[in-house]
């Protein structure tokens, strides 16, 4: 039988970080008929799986959307990259592997944009549902779950000692990130098994991929929902150019991250109404929220050169062969490196209150930004990057025709709030302190934003910006935004949307781990027809 003239039970539009966990947890049941579309293809790439290479996968258009944003004048109009994985496991097989769950507060906080449900002690059950952390069962922590979270594998004497000197600049020493409280400095945890990376294509979508009643179609491009009367009852997709129609007696839901979950639904008249009869598509529900809300964590790179080795130096052929060999049998060393291999949470005015600002500290440097080629500069030193966990900029996401085909709308200014770069600047200043610190003091060469005027630190953090790569919000939850707070889209049955944008607020840390805790929340929700 075709599988156009099978009427599905859920039909999940994406396979990125959350779409495979709904794919496992939907189709558990094996009478649910689970469909998922996915416009990229299987992580079988070796550039996926081992950690060190993730700079070749990231903004690469054969893993990745590399949605272009319109310039941005706060940054001499500069045209960002927008990341998004298009290929299994989404963005879980694309980023830095850093295991962040968030602040508690930042989901208790969810309830002031009318959110109920999703506190953090009604959400830490669906944290540890996932999680099979090296660390064992605890009150935070869970290792019964399919997915595995390694503690660092990679260890540098750098390490040691940036943590040493950011105790004696006053932040205390956090062994978990994702325990009691955030604050402090440490080593990080990390989403990878054995040394390699560990995402949610490996841990839930694949061992369930040969159940029956779960069924995947690669390399297809969603058009719009099929809508008639305020429900859903189908999707259009385009594959190899020829259109096709999928169907569902139970839900959609849509998982295709934060700038294309908005896309879809305005194509499929769902958005703005003057906005989509601008553009020639019939209004099924007006609402001015979705593809707005846009968020993410504004940030600034920092180079410090070193008088030791760092790993960007160590690819001779004796160091190929060594890090090789001791990645291959044991799992660890330079290859099993993360995007950053230690962290330091704080707050900008005062050291004890609830961070604003995250350090990603990197024994090594490369110079990289999406749709360019990888340097790895032949000097030793360290990469930093500083990111603002609260920001205030806003922005948004927009079809600009009709056309699936057609690229997106992306206006987002990283420093169109002045407190914003006031606060990234202070964040720096913490840094800087940091690295003129004992013990790093005797390892730092040089420190680009020592002499730095506040005028002139601020030039030099727009000249060094980057973008989080955490987007979330534009189908947000709560009373001005797109969701009720069962993930179900306001006034359209069938029809739920999953993934980051969801967030009313964005974390404060990196995005994945709450993605999956979504998912896995979402799923129960799904399932207990909530």
């Amino acid at each position: 039988m075709s599988l156009e003239n099978i009427e599905w039970d859920y039909i999940i539009l994406g396979a990125g970080t959350a779409g495979c966990v709904l794919a496992n947890r939907l189709s558990e049941d094996k009478n649910n008929k689970v469909l998922l579309l996915e416009a990229g293809f299987k992580d079988n790439s070796i550039k996926i799986k081992v950690p060190a290479l993730q700079p070749l996968v990231f903004g690469k258009e054969n893993f990745d959307w590399c949605y272009k944003a319109q310039p941005d004048h706060t940054r001499n109009n500069f045209s960002a990259i927008w990341p998004a994985g298009k290929v299994w496991g989404g963005g879980s097989s694309l980023n830095g592997m850093i295991y962040i769950r968030g602040q508690k507060e930042d989901f208790d906080e969810w309830e002031n944009f009318g959110v109920s449900g999703w506190s953090f002690k009604e959400n830490l059950e669906y944290f540890k549902k996932s999680e099979n952390n090296e660390r064992g069962n605890s009150f935070y922590h869970s290792d019964n779950g399919p997915l595995n979270i390694s503690n660092l594998k990679s260890n540098h004497l750098l390490n040691e000692k940036f943590i040493e000197a950011s105790l004696n600049c006053q932040l205390p020493i956090n062994d978990d990130f994702n325990g009691e409280t955030q604050t402090g400095v440490g080593k990080i945890q990390v989403f990878q098994k054995n040394g390699f990376r560990h995402n949610t294509s490996t841990a839930f979508l694949k061992p369930s991929i040969k159940r029956n009643n779960l069924k995947v179609i690669s390399g297809v491009l969603v058009d719009k929902l099929i809508i008639e009367k305020n429900r859903v009852s189908g999707v259009n997709i385009i594959n190899n150019n020829i259109p096709e129609s999928y169907y569902s007696k139970g839900e959609i839901i849509i998982s295709a991250g934060s700038i294309g979950s908005p896309l879809i639904l305005q194509r499929s008249g769902v958005g703005d109404g003057a906005f989509l009869k601008s553009k020639g598509i019939e209004v099924k529900l007006d609402n001015q929220f979705v593809g707005a809300n846009l968020q993410d964590h504004p940030g600034c790179y920092c180079e410090f050169k070193t008088n030791i080795s760092t790993y960007n130096t160590e690819f001779d052929f004796l160091n190929i062969v060594k890090h090789g060999l001791n990645w291959l049998f044991r799992g660890e060393g330079p290859i099993a490196t993360p995007a950053a291999t230690c962290c330091a949470f704080f707050n900008t005015k005062k050291i004890d209150d609830r961070p604003n600002a995250q350090i990603h500290f990197s024994p090594f440097t490369y110079h990289y930004s999406p749709l360019t080629s990888l340097k790895l500069p032949k000097y030793s030193a360290i990469l930093t990057g500083t990111c603002l966990l609260n920001p205030e900029t806003r922005g948004s996401v927009s079809i600009s025709e009709r056309n699936p085909f057609s690229p997106p709308i992306i206006n987002h200014l990283l420093w169109e709030s002045e407190n914003d770069l006031g606060e990234i600047a202070n964040a720096l200043k913490k840094l800087c302190q940091i690295m003129l610190s004992p013990p790093m003091d005797r390892y730092v060469l040089n420190n680009p934003i020592k002499e730095l005027s506040n005028r002139d630190l601020k030039l030099f953090i727009k000249k060094n910006s980057f973008l989080g790569y955490h987007a979330s919000g534009t189908c947000a939850m709560g009373h001005k935004g797109v969701l009720n707070s069962n993930l179900k889209v306001k006034n359209i049955d069938n029809l739920r949307v999953i993934d980051a944008s969801v967030m009313p607020k964005i974390i404060r840390g990196n995005t994945n781990a709450s993605v999956i805790m979504i998912a896995e929340k979402g799923a129960d929700y799904i399932l207990s027809k909530k």
